[in-house]
């Protein structure tokens, strides 16, 4: 049966006659040993992707995020579930992702693996999303669009930061 080693986690392939099932142990530092469910194992199987594939999830989920802080910053300044305003600032959805996902990446945001966060992460993401922000308005500006009400960019801000931090943070 295959065995993989993860520090203290051993997973093994179990074949029975009417199903292949997952059996997971974890050995505490006592000895004892507690078994996990089937979620369990794949939640397991989840951290061993390659490198390339779980910084794409990431990358992916940032964008998504950042596309849910633009809709937020409108929705929550103007009051409504999905304001009439957005339609003549529809190009502020790409230009979001376009500018904080490169911003984030400058900052070193995806250069490794996080499997611990702690304050330097929290700064990356804070330089990351302010850098971004700043880089939108300004080509926001120099195109000319529409005006965009100023506390618009700040709630855009703090939600990006919030929603970005607390994926790292979860």
């Amino acid at each position: 049966a295959p065995r993989i080693h993860h520090r203290c986690l051993y997973v093994r392939m179990k074949i029975s006659p009417s199903e292949a099932a997952i059996e997971a142990r974890v050995r505490s530092p006592s000895g004892l040993r507690a078994r996990t469910s089937r979620a369990g194992s794949v939640l397991h199987s989840r951290h061993h992707l390659p490198t390339w594939a779980r910084r794409s999830v990431m990358v992916a989920a940032d964008a998504a995020a950042t596309l849910t802080a633009v809709w937020a910053a409108f929705a929550i300044r103007l009051g409504e579930w999905w304001p009439a305003w957005l339609n003549d600032v529809a190009w502020l959805f790409p230009l979001a992702v376009a500018t904080t996902i490169p911003a984030l990446f400058g900052f070193g945001l995806y250069h490794s693996i996080v499997r611990h966060a702690g304050g330097s992460l929290a700064y990356v993401i804070v330089k990351g999303v302010s850098t971004g922000t700043l880089l939108m308005i300004a080509v926001w500006i120099l195109a000319g669009g529409p005006l965009v009400p100023r506390s618009a960019w700040v709630i855009y801000w703090l939600g990006a930061i919030a929603i970005i931090g607390a994926s790292r943070f979860v």
